[in-house]
C-alpha cells in the first residue's frame, strides 16, 4: 500500500538508489576518464571497476528501484566500455549476489539465508583481479 503524506497525497518513492548506483558511478566514470587521460607516466587509460549487482542482471521482486539501479549501471557498463576503450581505459561491472554490508537492511538479512549470500572477500577478489589485469584496455 503507498502511504499518503500529511496533505493526503502520495510519498514520493525513495529514489536514493538512483542516486548513489547511479548518478554517483555515472560521475565516477566521468572523473575517471578525465584523470586518465592526464596521467603523468606518458600512459593514457587504466582499469575502472564498478559495482553493478545480480539485481542489475535478473529481477529483484521487492527491490524495484534498487533493481532498476543496478539495471542501469550494467547498462552504462555495457554502453560506455567500449568507447572508453578506445581512450584506453577498461570498464568493467561486477555483477555478485547479495553482499552483507553496513547499507544492507536487517530486514532483509533476516528474510536471506547465509549460505546464498556473497562473501564480501569474494567480490574484493574480483575486484582486484580486474585491477591488476594489464592488457592496456
Amino acid at each position: 500500500m503507498i502511504e499518503a503524506d500529511h496533505t493526503g497525497l502520495p510519498k514520493p518513492p525513495d529514489q536514493l538508489p538512483l542516486d548513489i548506483n547511479v548518478k554517483a558511478v555515472v560521475g565516477g566514470i566521468w572523473l575517471y576518464r578525465y584523470l586518465a587521460a592526464r596521467r603523468h607516466d606518458g600512459y593514457m587509460g587504466g582499469n575502472m571497476t564498478v559495482m553493478a549487482s545480480s539485481a542489475g542482471l535478473y529481477p529483484a521482486e521487492g527491490l524495484p528501484v534498487y533493481s532498476a539501479s543496478k539495471h542501469a549501471v550494467v547498462g552504462l557498463v555495457r554502453s560506455a566500455a567500449k568507447g572508453l576503450k578506445k581512450e584506453g581505459v577498461r570498464l568493467d561491472a561486477i555483477c555478485p549476489g547479495l553482499v552483507e554490508t553496513a547499507l544492507m537492511p536487517r530486514e532483509v538479512l533476516e528474510v536471506w539465508s547465509k549460505e546464498h549470500l556473497t562473501p564480501i572477500a569474494t567480490v574484493i577478489w574480483a575486484h582486484d583481479a580486474l585491477i591488476v589485469q594489464d592488457d592496456k584496455t
